[in-house]
């Protein structure tokens, strides 16, 4: 959830998270599925929409292919990543576009 006063741009997040269990018991890889949405404030006289689109592919290509440890839990592979847009709000002219990656780990 973004605060209120949050300055733009913004990005926010959702996990989705599936545990892989086998007939022993989890198996100590994770599959998730996050969504990233941007947000950008467009203005009267400029649109948002190629700020939050170019925001999102940024996040996309910064999540594609990573490997890498973070926090304990060793990141095998970050696949997906397309890049949606929504309509703007049309009195806050607040822009958001959105990618999902497929993210497998293990703990």
């Amino acid at each position: 959830i973004m605060p209120q006063s949050e300055e733009y741009p913004a990005l926010t997040y959702t996990v989705d998270e599936t545990p892989d269990e086998v007939i022993t018991g989890p198996s100590g890889l994770i599959e998730v599925d996050i969504e990233v949405t941007s947000w950008v404030r467009g203005s009267p006289s400029r649109s948002g929409y190629t700020g939050v689109r170019d925001l999102a592919i940024a996040v996309r290509d910064a999540l594609l292919g990573y490997r890498g440890e973070v926090a304990d839990v060793y990141i095998l592979s970050v696949t997906g990543g397309d890049v949606e847009t929504g309509a703007p709000d049309e009195t806050t002219e607040i822009w958001q576009a959105w990618t999902t990656v497929h993210v497998i780990a293990r703990v």
